[in-house]
């Protein structure tokens, strides 16, 4: 599966990626949303889509996760799309507007 991971904090996105390579899947990240939209269209313009993208809802750094989310169902509505964020507050608030898989469950990952 190829994914794209986006979010703020490097030590985040070294964690997925190397969790999600563990796991076999081709995985590229970055850290704001603008940098995950050029990411997807380039890969969508070369035959080679993202199978799945990970969104931070929150970013220090530039667009975040719920902007991103928008823009991207704009592009391709099929794409899956997982929002995660170290807040729950924040989690319960996009919950309400959008469908939140359980990142575990997706990847079907067992202790």
């Amino acid at each position: 599966m190829k994914i794209l991971v986006m979010d703020d904090y490097s030590e985040i996105l070294s964690l997925l990626d190397q969790f999600l390579r563990h796991m076999n899947h081709e995985v590229v990240t970055v850290e704001e949303g603008g940098a995950a939209l050029e990411e997807f269209l380039l890969a969508k313009n070369a035959g080679n889509p993202f199978d799945t993208v990970i969104l931070d809802i929150e970013n220090d750094i530039g667009m975040g996760g719920v902007e991103t989310l928008k823009k991207l169902r704009g592009i391709n509505p099929s794409t899956k799309i997982v929002m995660m964020s170290g807040d729950h507050q924040k989690l319960e608030k996009v919950k309400k507007m959008f469908v939140v898989i359980h990142f575990l469950n997706l990847f079907q990952w067992r202790p």
